[in-house]
């Protein structure tokens, strides 16, 4: 039968409800829904899927994930199909796209990032403050927006592109943050004040043409630099 899979914490999805015939199932990180998420679990009749073992992060995955579950539940697909799923899945590249790991610190590429909203959901994705490189080329954003999230969530900010200092008049005073001319002098500062089990994010709020030909370019080349420094260390060691 048709199933219409709608967002109930979204007043305005939710109230899409009247336009369907279709059977309608809500999925929710607020209430209990057809699936909902409760203690770090996504509940689901009588299963329960702790998000501790998903391979994506970030609260929209979370609520990515319960419609992906609640639109192949007319399927019949196996409890431990999904639970491979949820564990084994790859995003796609330059989304919260998991580099490497040096010494316990861990690199992230959020290069797709482009506007604020998405640097706000990938500073939500991590359980500890994070290490951020924001900047690029202007797209009138208003980063003033992020200071809360980099307040709670930012551990320093580093900055590159024609938008650092915009980006510093706006919350340069909220978070402890540096400039930079260059983006590999910008990621290996980064690594070089890292301490134990601290996190690398490239999530730069901003368009990629001032210094590179696009988003994909700019995640290649900080991937390329952090394979770099994996060679360095192993060299070293």
């Amino acid at each position: 039968s048709d199933l219409a899979v709608l967002n109930f914490d979204d007043d305005v999805i939710s109230g899409f409800q009247k336009n369907f015939k279709s059977r309608i199932q809500y999925f929710s990180s607020l209430k209990k829904t057809d699936i909902y998420l409760e203690k770090n679990k996504i509940r689901f009749h009588e299963r329960n899927f702790s998000i501790k073992n998903f391979s994506l992060k970030g609260p929209h995955n979370i609520s990515n994930t319960m419609a992906s579950i609640l639109a192949v539940s007319p399927f019949n697909i196996s409890e431990k199909d999904i639970r491979y799923a949820l564990k084994t899945f790859s995003p796609l590249p330059h989304r919260l796209e998991f580099v490497a790991e040096i010494n316990s610190i861990k690199f992230y590429n959020d290069s797709k990032a482009t506007n604020t909203d998405s640097v706000k959901y990938a500073l939500q994705s991590f359980d500890k403050p994070v290490r951020v490189i924001l900047g690029g080329s202007d797209k009138g954003e208003n980063f003033s927006t992020l200071n809360p999230f980099l307040n709670r969530y930012a551990k320093k900010v580093y900055l590159i592109g024609e938008t650092q200092e915009k980006m510093f008049a706006a919350f340069g005073n909220v978070v402890k943050t540096s400039k930079f001319e260059n983006f590999e002098k910008c990621l290996k500062t980064a690594f070089s004040e890292s301490e134990n089990n601290d996190i690398i994010l490239l999530s730069p709020a901003c368009a990629s043409f001032d210094m590179f030909k696009n988003f994909e370019e700019r995640g290649n080349v900080f991937k390329k630099i952090v394979k770099q420094l994996v060679w360095e260390m192993r060299n070293e060691n």
